[in-house]
């Protein structure tokens, strides 16, 4: 068996005292008995590293980057899907223009790495807002101009449920990545590797939904109601630990 985990407000929700160390006591449990765990983010390795650094010790691979690029527990490269510079450059001048008055932030991503600086195909761009209205127009606009991308909202109250600290003014965020990524693609490719494993997804976010309706998911039942309201009421968990423990009673 195979669990793709989300990780902000999923298995790790700082407002639970004990859930986090609960649920890698349950994913040790998994693993010893034979089965496969990972994480799957919207973070960068970087930003996973920062409130995770010895996240390798309980994973088999990790997707970062809302599914662009792929790892094993080596850090080494599966697979990654990138964007051209010349299209990231045309986003970024876009927003900028569109943008006016309002504090715009760029943050980019390549070679598993985070940039101040454009340089290169991008595994995804992180754009910083202070404003959801904004960031809501720009999702509307850029998701019509570029069919061949995929974007992803970070709204204020939803970043909110996953302790999110606002740097300066910005408030929420629009992630950009090619078309070919997304958690669900990449755990497609992830799950044919696997053929004989059944697949299941667990996440809470927005960019979530969609590995959890393909990969026979549930939903924390902690996520916003707009997302509850997307899945079955039967599929909704209390905890990471508590599916995990449901998992093993099951097989």
């Amino acid at each position: 068996m195979i669990l793709f985990c989300d990780f902000d407000g999923t298995l790790c929700r700082e407002e639970i005292p004990g859930d986090f160390d609960r649920n890698l006591e349950a994913v040790k449990r998994f693993r010893a008995a034979g089965n496969k765990f990972v994480i799957s983010t919207g973070r960068s390795v970087p930003s996973l590293m920062e409130d995770f650094p010895n996240f390798r010790d309980y994973i088999d691979y990790v997707v970062v980057d809302n599914g662009a690029t792929c790892l094993d527990k080596d850090e080494k490269v599966l697979f990654e899907y990138t964007f051209s510079e010349e299209v990231g450059r045309e986003i970024v001048d876009y927003i900028t223009k569109a943008s006016g008055s309002h504090h715009v932030g760029y943050t980019f991503y390549n070679n598993c790495q985070e940039h101040d600086e454009l340089s290169g195909p991008q595994t995804k761009i992180r754009v910083w807002f202070d404003d959801d209205g904004l960031m809501e127009m720009m999702y509307a606009e850029l998701s019509e101009k570029y069919s061949d991308l995929k974007f992803y909202t970070g709204h204020h109250a939803a970043l909110a449920l996953i302790n999110f600290e606002p740097d300066g003014d910005f408030v929420c965020l629009l992630d950009v990545v090619t078309g070919e990524a997304g958690k669900e693609r990449a755990l497609e490719r992830l799950a044919a590797m696997f053929k004989d494993e059944g697949a299941i997804a667990v996440g809470d976010g927005n960019n979530d939904i969609e590995m959890i309706k393909e990969f026979d998911g549930y939903v924390m039942d902690t996520a916003a109601p707009y997302l509850l309201a997307e899945i079955d009421e039967s599929r909704r968990v209390d905890s990471v630990a508590g599916l995990i423990d449901r998992l093993l009673e099951k097989h």
